[in-house]
């Protein structure tokens, strides 16, 4: 329905004019009045009223856009009928309403319009006619149409008028200066024309949208269609001429021009002269000359040069004939020859402007033919005798050309000279010595077998390199050795393919892009040696002279620095290699999710092949998202291990590294010299060993010395292990984790820190102190490894445990320093057989020694001192001690000093020798010092000295000797006990 095709929904929109309802009204007349439509319809509302389609397609109601509402608006309207076109006006019948069915019109108010000015006699252009005729075509018919309503432009003709139909006319322009007229000839309106339509509407004066002209030309004018050949020694030429014919003989040039145009700086090949009158007619014509007779060609009686050039054909070179446009560089005149000729020995070919293919295809057998075809500005195939044809001179000139090689039967093939113009080429050597010359453009060259000259071009194009075969090449900026040794210039990418062999691609002196694949062999190697910095993958292969290669098939890599600081970084590299860093500094980086070890000599990484090392200082490894572990215990150079992610083991090596965990938990080993080792996120391990040299290492929070002096962050652990001599491993600085110290062989002094430590000596006799925290201590094997510890207010030891900094979980202690805080203090060793050794300090200690032999010093303060067991050592120290000496042959003594006379000795001690089994002495010694002691020897027989003030002396059972001071009171004779005695067990009962 036109209505549902009319913007808006239609008249009555929701399925017709009037859907859904009886319609007895029947005239249904449609009128064309001048392109408008007309015709009668009921929207619903105004009943039927007469409607049409107006200029935008919209259908609207007459009535509506004259007076509003229709002739008869409502009820069944007007009913409209009859519709009828007179002169472009619209009769028609309606009812009003008022005066019944009347006769009603609507006047035509549109100003006519020009469609079209066409060339009509003569209908080409350009021509020399001298009467040129336009008609012209109205949208309707139109009267009034007169000669004074048109004008010519370009020309000074009379106008007459010519009346094809009512609304086309023909405009005939004649007479005036067209004869001899050499220009452009137009029609146009009149600045006031009088044409009006049939209903009396001024003519709208614009310019119709198809306007042609004639271009008149009285002149001669040659215009050069083309110059081909026919692949062997006659040459075609093909020209026009037009405007008038030729009076004189026809003049050509063959010029030889590096640039396609002609001018001073051409060489002249050869002038030849068209004499046949036929040839000097209006029109189309075709001349044909013999090649190296009539027209002297290079290689054809004009010699071959070994660059590019074109071959023009110029008409009328001299200007003789008087053209419509003399100049000589117009290319109406001028056009290149393209095709192929030949000579006895060499086969010439010129491309076009388009895009030319060249195929060159070789027989199967010596006695067969060569065929040389062309597609693309021309289409031709030639043949020639494969045993008489010495080579090929191509030039393909404009547009993107390719040159094909097809020599299945491996045939020896001719050399060729390519030459590639302007334009993106493709250029094939056949395999002999080729000489191919890309020209302007992004070019790509082929050379094949032989010893070529591969020449990209000049010009700011991208020229590509391209070669394949089962052969090694060896590939600089200026050769490349494989398939034949070729020179190069002007060439900025190669792209190289190897063969099922195992191949070799050396790149020492190519320094430029390029794709490389290895081909099907198994072991096939890049290779390159020079002073830059070298980024391997498996991709590709980079370097700081700007040497960029992508990779593919290879499996081995030998790459050389020269004498500057190199780099080689080899990535994701999963190959062998050979990696030497000649004189300079040089580095490996290498960033790996794997487990690598990296010696002076090799790197080694799980899934990754080996690479042989050679002159690297530094080395940078990088780990990955995984659980790695770098080793690099054996690379005498600085080394940074960077662990990324996982819980990492880092391991330096001897020189000045640089170790960074990463996240999560990782262990640091910098091993010797002078390292920084951070740990970064996560809890992270300090991990250190010696070798066979003695070591004092000291740890902490902030550094390790002993292996060079290292620099930590970041570490919360640590695990030092000493050598297999005498170490002494002090962890005592360390504050923020648990640290382990293995001793290992030797006699070796363990410190731990203030966390929760493991401590193990190892074999011989050691010396391990836990310090604070809960700690584990193992002497190890030796014979006599001792425990010390100090500063607690409350010591109690026994045979696998020790509490007071900590409850510390003791194994393979045969002896043990303890000593106490300043202030009062207790030790209690009473549970531990092996030795002991008491320090009290300036408090009022009480010090229990264990079953051994100990040594019990009590220091300042009033101290209660018990040897227990064992051949006991005990000094009281200054102020009151109570000391037992308990069973053993024990050395008691109030002071610090044993020996009698060394100081002067103070306090008021009471000493009890205890009961014991003799020693080889069999016997105690009792000192008193200076301040009034109370001596009890107990049994067996002992020495009693009392020193200064005033003493007891108790001998007890057996044979005493007794000293005293000048001062001492001893009764005459008297040597009972009885004399002396005293109610001894409620004194003893004070020492538990």
């Amino acid at each position: 329905m036109v209505e549902d095709a009319v913007p808006g929904g239609g008249i009555n929109p929701g399925g017709g004019i009037n859907p859904g309802s009886a319609n007895p009204y029947t005239d249904i007349s449609l009128m064309d009045v001048n392109g408008t439509l007309y015709f009668s319809a009921n929207d619903g509302v105004n009943g039927f009223e007469l409607w049409r389609i107006n200029g935008s397609g919209v259908a609207e109601l007459v009535e509506d856009a004259v007076a509003g509402g229709g002739i008869n608006p409502g009820g069944e309207g007007s009913r409209p009928g009859d519709l009828t076109n007179v002169n472009g006006t619209l009769y028609f019948s309606a009812n009003d309403g008022t005066n019944g069915d009347e006769l009603w019109r609507v006047p035509d108010t549109i100003a006519p319009s020009t469609t079209s000015f066409l060339r009509q006699t003569p209908n080409t252009s350009p021509t020399s006619a001298d009467t040129l005729v336009f008609r012209v075509t109205f949208n309707e018919d139109v009267t009034g149409v007169a000669a004074a309503d048109f004008a010519a432009s370009g020309t000074t003709a009379t106008l007459s008028i010519a009346v094809v139909s009512a609304s086309v006319y023909d405009v005939t322009l004649t007479g005036g200066n067209l004869a001899g007229l050499n220009g452009t000839v137009g029609l146009n309106f009149a600045a006031s024309p009088t044409i009006s339509d049939l209903a009396g509407n001024a003519l709208s004066n614009t310019e119709p949208t198809t306007d042609d002209t004639f271009v008149v030309d009285n002149t001669f004018d040659i215009v050069m269609n083309s110059v081909t050949a026919n692949g062997r020694a006659t040459l075609t030429v093909q020209y026009q001429i037009l405007g008038l014919p030729l009076t004189s003989p026809l003049s050509l040039r063959f010029l030889q021009s590096t640039d396609g145009l002609a001018d001073s700086a051409d060489t002249v090949l050869s002038n030849v002269t068209i004499s046949n009158a036929a040839d000097w007619t209006i029109g189309t014509h075709t001349v044909n000359f013999t090649i190296g007779s009539q027209v002297l060609l290079p290689g054809a009686g004009k010699p071959e040069v070994a660059t590019d050039y074109f071959i023009l054909a110029v008409a009328d070179p001299t200007n003789a004939v008087a053209e419509a446009d003399s100049d000589p560089l117009n290319e109406d005149n001028t056009v290149a020859f393209v095709g192929a000729y030949a000579t006895s020995t060499t086969i010439y070919l010129h491309g076009g402007s388009l895009a030319d293919t060249v195929t060159l295809t070789y027989p199967s057998s010596t006695a067969g033919n060569v065929t040389l075809g062309l597609a693309g500005s021309i289409t031709a195939a030639h043949t020639y005798a494969y045993s008489s044809t010495a080579q090929f001179c191509l030039r393909t000139h404009g547009g993107n050309d390719t040159v094909n090689i097809v020599n299945t039967s491996n045939l020896t093939a001719r050399p060729m000279r390519e030459f590639g113009g302007d334009g993106d080429d493709v250029l094939n050597g056949a395999g002999g010595v080729d000489t191919l010359n890309g020209g302007a453009g992004d070019d790509t060259l082929r050379g094949g077998l032989g010893n070529d000259l591969l020449d990209g071009g000049t010009g700011t194009g991208t020229n590509t390199l391209v070669e394949s075969g089962n052969v090694s090449f060896t590939l600089t900026n200026t050769s490349l050795a494989g398939v034949g040794t070729d020179t190069l210039a002007n060439l900025q990418v190669a792209n190289l393919t190897g063969g099922t062999s195992t191949n070799t691609f050396t790149v020492s002196g190519w320094t430029r892009a390029g794709s490389f694949v290895g081909g099907g062999g198994t072991g096939d190697t890049i290779v390159a040696s020079k002073n830059v910095n070298f980024t391997l993958s498996n991709a590709s292969l980079q370097s700081s002279d700007g040497l960029n290669l992508s990779l593919s098939g290879f499996t081995k890599a030998t790459l050389t620095g020269g004498a500057g600081n190199n780099s080689f970084t080899v990535g994701d590299w999963t190959g062998t290699g050979i990696l030497t860093g000649g004189t300079g500094i040089d580095t490996l980086a290498a960033t790996r999710n794997a487990n690598l070890t990296l010696t002076t000599t090799s790197l080694t990484t799980t899934g990754f092949g080996a690479l042989t090392l050679s002159g690297l200082e530094v080395a940078q490894l990088t780990g990955g998202a995984g659980d790695n572990t770098f080793n690099a215990s054996a690379f005498t150079g600085n080394v940074t291990l960077i662990g990324s992610g996982g819980d990492d083991v880092l391991i330096g090596g001897g020189g000045a590294d640089l170790l960074s965990g990463g996240d999560d938990n990782d262990l640091l080993t910098g091993g010797a010299g002078a390292d920084i080792l951070q740990g970064d996120g996560g809890s992270d391990k300090l991990v250190e060993t010696g070798k066979t040299t003695a070591l004092t290492l000291t740890l902490s929070d902030s550094a390790l010395t002993g292996l060079g002096g290292d620099v930590l962050s970041g570490v919360e652990s640590a695990q030092l292990t000493g050598s297999t001599v005498a170490d002494t491993l002090n962890a005592q600085g360390f504050t923020l984790g648990s640290v382990t110290l293995l001793g290992l062989g030797g006699k070796d002094v363990l410190i731990g820190g203030s966390r929760d430590d493991s401590l193990d000596g190892g074999d011989l006799d050691d010396v391990l102190t836990g310090n604070g925290g809960v700690d584990t201590l193992n002497g190890g094997g030796g014979l006599l490894d001792t425990l010390v510890e100090g500063g607690a207010t409350q010591f109690v030891l026994s045979i696998g445990t020790l509490t007071g900094l900590g409850t510390d979980t003791i194994m393979a202690i045969e002896q043990a320093r303890l000593t106490t805080a300043a202030t009062a203090s207790s030790i209690d060793a009473r549970q531990f057989t092996g030795r002991t050794t008491l320090t009290g300090g300036a408090g009022n200690d009480t010090l229990l020694g264990g079953s051994a032999a100990d040594s019990i010093l009590g220091g300042a303060g009033d101290d209660v001192l018990s040897g227990g067991g064992g051949n006991d050592s005990i000094l009281g120290g200054a102020g009151n001690d109570i000391i037992l000496g308990g069973a053993g042959d024990d050395s008691l003594g109030g002071s610090s000093k044993l020996a009698t006379g060394d100081t002067a000795l103070d306090g008021n001690d009471t000493i009890f020798g205890g009961t014991g089994t003799d020693s080889s002495t069999g016997k105690d010694r009792l000192f008193g010092g200076l301040g009034n002691d109370i001596l009890d020897g107990g049994d067996d027989n002992d020495t009693l000295t009392g020193d200064g003030g005033i003493d007891s002396l108790f001998g007890g059972a057996g044979t005493d000797s007794l000293s005293a001071a000048p001062d001492f009171l001893f009764p005459d004779g008297s040597f009972t006990d009885a004399a002396f005695f005293t109610n001894l067990s409620t004194l003893l009962a004070a020492f538990p």
